[in-house]
């Protein structure tokens, strides 16, 4: 995704995985917020 110079979290690993693949897609950004040491409760509050 870094290398394709992606901003956001991609769908797949790469523009040309899919033919639909979603350039902003959440389901990826789970795994950057876990390699940091941002508190993941105070992230993900929906309330």
């Amino acid at each position: 995704m870094i290398a394709e110079g992606a901003t956001r979290t991609f769908e797949g690993w790469g523009k040309e995985m899919k033919w639909n693949t979603s350039l902003f897609h959440l389901t990826m950004s789970y795994g950057a917020a876990f390699l940091t040491d941002w508190n993941i409760r105070e992230i993900f509050r929906f309330s």
